[in-house]
């Protein structure tokens, strides 16, 4: 149950940030390293894999090798070789960054159940 709502507070937060840049405007509300991260704890609970060419979708194409190469070194994001492909890499949250993200998805779905 737990799992559940947390990717639901997950998806909410996904979702507040597509509508706010939608109406009020990108510029105000982007913070890429922020999306990838929320992309990347979401698709845990999907069964996902994220690999490094999907991070920045849109963007140049070197832009997510050097964005998940920067989350490596700030010590959020693991970045392993596919094992089917070497030629991809697969990008997964550290287990301490987990453990921040699944505790900030409980303290969020604490707060939006008792309004």
């Amino acid at each position: 149950m737990a799992a559940e709502r947390r990717a639901r507070v997950c998806r909410l937060l996904i979702a507040e940030r597509e509508i706010a840049g939608r109406l009020i405007d990108k510029i105000f509300v982007s913070n890429p390293l922020w999306d990838i991260l929320l992309d990347i704890y979401l698709a845990e609970f999907e069964g996902r894999l994220v690999y490094q060419t999907c991070l920045a979708p849109g963007a140049p194409p070197a832009n997510p090798h050097r964005q998940s190469r920067r989350l490596a070194r700030l010590g959020v994001v693991e970045r392993m070789l596919d094992p089917m492909d070497n030629r991809r890499i697969n990008v997964r949250l550290t287990p301490e960054m987990r453990s921040s993200f699944d505790e900030l998805m409980d303290s969020l779905g604490s707060l939006w159940a008792n309004e």
